[in-house]
């Protein structure tokens, strides 16, 4: 987990995950509240429920997922506070 692989269908990966770049948008929500389960990452289906981190603010959160964006082998776009509170805004009920 170290190297961002997840652990074998119970956590998802981080490292080159389709989801950070499809969902981009989706990934302050999926932290902030969570996630039930069912997500699927490159392919592979995960069921366990993902806690939520509702405590973090918005400079919290796009700290996270610029680490997200660039630890291990992701090369992705910088995410602002800006981005986090509008996507966030649009965020399913909660």
């Amino acid at each position: 987990m170290e190297d961002g692989s997840g652990l074998v269908l119970l956590i998802p990966p981080l490292n080159q995950a389709d989801f950070l770049q499809l969902r981009r948008a989706d990934v302050p929500c999926v932290i902030r509240y969570g996630s039930p389960g069912g997500m699927t990452i490159n392919g592979e289906t995960y069921t366990e429920p993902m806690p939520s981190f509702r405590n973090l603010n918005e400079t919290e959160l796009s700290n996270l997922i610029n680490y997200i964006n660039t630890a291990w082998d992701n090369h992705l776009k910088e995410t602002s506070p800006g981005d986090v509170s509008k996507a966030l805004e649009a965020c399913p009920d909660q």
